[in-house]
């Protein structure tokens, strides 16, 4: 078949638009054979010139198809229909599209001077199944451009001449555009001009779910109701045409066949959620909103002011949606009593954890069985629980996972370097390393550690110690490996922001005995970074046996700023080393074949923590700064805040404001400081500030024996790289007793840029500074790297213990 390009090629001089019309019958027919045959959605898009073509080819079309009447004289006729017997129609046609038809068939009439009737209405059919088929991507595309921050101009001529002072990309909209027969209308500043994006009311065009044969007469409690599964197909295909969908106030839908969502989704039900999609499944592990299997990632998903309810039979999961890029959702899900699944799940769980961004999701839940909200690998955006009742389990949830293995042996290892074909990673990637049983490779933990990959081409990687260290190319140096190793990829939860969620749990446990909790986990290969937890409030009225209101398992990255959490039957808080036991690709479950640990990195600011079973923050193995925390319990044997460590260097900051725990037989509680073995214990009545006072606001570090120390890893304040510029004050003691041998230094700290070297001057010191004797805490400071290390002066004793109590000031922190 000849082109539309060939058809309406120049012609001579004097008719150079006038079309060959056995070409045009030729292109039309073949067009139109196409056209019957289209489908989008699974449902068929019949796209007719007037509304008479349209009712005399629709006889062999369903009520599951769609039309779309483009050029009839009547303006009334055209828009889209939903076909059958008699087709009705359901909406009028994006009006760029309209537009569209109608400059190309006045166009035709000029050119083929009344002649080529049929190659117009083919090249209109032409223009419109192009805009069918790409499912309204102009119009999306439009709307898309023209959003962001607005200028108003009058007119067109007023916006012209303003245009010389707006900023590139500037969306300017104009209320009257003379030069649009008067309609308001939106440009952005491309290349010092406006360029027409969309009509102001083209932004948003809306279809009732009734319109499209949905019935609202279903009863969640009893799931019975008329099946919308149809209507749900066709709701979709209105929604690539570029339509919103609209939901009848108290409407209950119910469906029997999963939702898929697509680009540009837009359904909206009201401020009280009372529109219910309900969904009745025959067999289990369903969703009622789904994202699709395959393909390209989604974008533009919003659903708000609705309420889905899992019943029936099969009640399981209620939205689990992975692959997208923009997804909105102020919706409720709820479930009949006892109900197994969850409510909302983000790129969350295997095989539905392809990663996705930009994700902003608000809820009410009731009985959410198995979790609540959970993100997995998901870069952007916010979550809050607005209410939670009778749920269980992690009803926040902050799992990443690990996206894929990589196997490698000595033949892959050569001069630091590891081969692994098609990689496909990027420099900076965190990856976690398992020597699998055998003898790990010198320079990566036999435990579970993050290392950070610097990419050499597209077959071959280096390992970096830090994300710092990878974009600055700083490598480590590898030995040969004995036997097979393997690298997990990891997925990354990043960015993510929990605003103020409120949970009461243990009113009746759903479906299970745990009672619901904020969970933030690595256990599933993933890695966290920027995550923020505002505001929790967590009730436990009926808590069982080992429950924690919020827990950190081996999460880097993470603040918990302002939380209330009353009646914890263990802790509070509890941060610790989370085990790395739930990996799975599409091989099956890839688990590691030995135990693999990584720890856990968290600050803790302003908690209120009330009535905890043992611990109000509980801190094992892992990094924690603890500040102005008010902790209360008068259960018995409780502790206010319990630091333990193992065997490195896990520095911890402690702050209280209160930390209040008398027990049934009024004694205090203790606290444990543990630093590189060794414990602080029993602090005795600890009230009000007596911590900070104690600890000098700082942080502790053990000297042990040894010609130095190191202090701590010197780090920006704000952003954690290795720039840096301060003071940091250091007390030395001989021992934790305040009549130790003491000394004081004050020393600047200075680091520009990245690549400079770092430079420590010793401002002021004063005590026992000399090295007199081998109970003096004297030191010379260094910076090897960028870790502060204190090396002994003099007589100072090699083989005693030294505690440093170190505050920092400016623009640096020490780890």
């Amino acid at each position: 078949m000849v082109t539309a390009r060939q058809v309406w090629r120049d012609g001579p001089t004097g008719t150079p638009n006038r079309p060959e019309k056995s070409e045009a019958r030729s292109w039309g027919t073949g067009l139109e054979n196409t056209l019957s045959g289209m489908s989008v959605a699974s449902q068929t898009v019949l796209v007719r010139a007037t509304r008479a073509e349209l009712f005399a080819a629709a006889g062999g079309f369903t009520s599951a198809d769609l039309g779309q009447v483009t050029q009839d004289d009547n303006l009334a006729y055209r828009g889209v229909y939903k076909l059958g017997s008699s087709p009705v129609k359901i909406a009028d046609l994006p009006a760029d599209v309209a537009q569209d038809a109608a400059e190309d068939a006045d166009g035709f009439r000029v050119a083929a001077a009344g002649s080529a009737s049929s190659a117009a209405t083919s090249a209109t059919n032409s223009r419109l199944s192009e805009m069918s088929a790409a499912a309204s991507q102009a119009v999306s595309q439009a709307a898309a451009q023209a959003s962001g921050p607005v200028v108003f101009y009058d007119t067109k001529a007023l916006a012209d001449a303003a245009v010389s002072g707006l900023p590139a990309n500037q969306i300017v909209e104009v209320f009257t555009d003379e030069t649009k027969g008067g309609a308001s209308t939106r440009y952005r500043k491309e290349g010092g001009v406006l360029v027409f994006k969309v009509a102001v009311g083209n932004l948003l065009r809306v279809v009732s779910f009734e319109a499209l044969g949905g019935v609202g007469d279903g009863n969640y409690s009893t799931a019975a109701g008329t099946d919308n599964a149809n209507a749900f197909a066709l709701a979709r295909t209105m929604g690539l045409l570029g339509y919103a969908v609209q939901f009848k106030t108290g409407a209950q839908y119910r469906t029997t066949a999963e939702i898929v969502i697509h680009d540009n989704m837009n359904w909206m039900g009201d401020d009280g959620y009372t529109p219910i999609i309900f969904a009745d499944f025959a067999t289990s592990s369903k969703r009622i909103v789904k994202a699709p299997t395959s393909g390209s990632q989604i974008k533009n998903v919003s659903i708000r002011g609705l309420t889905f309810w899992r019943c029936g039979a099969n009640p399981e999961h209620g939205l689990l949606l992975d692959n997208i890029d923009g997804l909105f959702l102020d919706v409720a899900v709820r479930a009949v009593s006892g109900a197994l699944g969850g409510a909302i799940g983000v790129s969350a769980f295997y095989p539905e954890n392809r990663p996705s961004k930009n994700c902003y999701v608000y809820a009410h839940l009731e009985q959410a069985a198995n979790f609540g909200i959970q993100y997995g690998n998901v870069d952007g955006g916010e979550m809050q629980v607005l209410s939670a009742k009778n749920c269980h389990r992690e009803v926040v949830g902050l799992e990443p996972y690990a996206l894929g293995k990589y196997d490698f042996t000595s033949s892959n290892v050569a001069s630091d370097i590891i081969s692994l074909t098609s990689h496909g990673l990027s420099t900076g990637d965190p990856v976690i390393y398992d020597r699998n049983g055998n003898t790990a490779i010198t320079n990566l933990a036999s435990r579970a550690a993050y290392y950070f990959v610097i990419r050499v081409d597209s077959g071959r990687i280096r390992l970096a110690a830090t994300r710092e260290d990878a974009m600055a190319g700083t490598y480590l140096t590898l030995s040969a490996p004995s036997g097979t190793h393997r690298l997990y990829r990891c997925g990354v939860l990043r960015g993510i922001t929990v605003l103020p969620t409120q949970i009461a749990t243990g009113d009746t446990a759903a479906g299970g005995t745990s009672t619901g909790v904020v969970i933030i986990a690595a256990s599933s290969g993933g890695y966290h970074e920027g995550i923020t937890l505002c505001a929790q409030g967590i009730i436990e009225r009926n808590p069982t046996s080992g429950s924690h209101g919020i827990g950190v398992y081996g999460a880097h990255g993470v603040s918990i700023l302002g939380a209330d959490i009353t009646g914890a039957k263990s802790r509070a808080i509890s941060i610790v080393a989370g085990t790395v036991n739930s990996i799975r690709d599409a091989t099956g479950d890839i688990s590691p074949t030995n135990a693999l640990q990584v720890n856990a990195d968290v600050t803790v600011i302003a908690v209120n923590a009330k009535e905890f079973g043992t611990a109000g923050i509980y801190v094992d193995n892992s990094r924690c700064i603890v500040e102005l925390c008010d902790l209360r319990s008068a259960v018995s044997g409780a502790k206010g805040i319990v630091f333990t460590a193992a065997a490195e260097n896990l520095g911890s900051i402690a702050r209280l404001n209160k930390a209040l725990c008398p027990n049934t037989s009024g004694s205090p509680f203790t606290v444990v400081k543990g630093l590189q073995n060794i414990d602080l214990n029993d602090f005795g009545t600890i009230v009000d500030d007596y911590i900070a006072r104690r600890l000098q606001s700082g942080y502790s570090v053990k000297t042990l024996a040894g010609a130095s120390v190191t202090l701590g890893s010197l780090k920006n304040q704000a952003s954690n790289t290795t720039t840096y510029m301060g003071k940091i004050t250091v007390l030395s003691r001989q021992s934790d007793l305040n009549s130790a041998n003491n000394a004081r230094y004050e020393l600047a700290i200075s680091k520009p840029n990245s690549g400079a070297t770092p430079t420590v001057a010793v401002l002021n010191s004063q005590g026992l500074t000399a090295g007199g004797g081998t109970s003096h805490p004297s030191f010379t400071f260094s910076i090897v790297g960028d870790d502060l290390v204190a090396t002994p002066v003099a007589s100072t004793s090699t083989s005693l213990t030294f505690m440093h109590f170190i505050e920092t000031h400016g623009d640096l922190r020490l780890t």
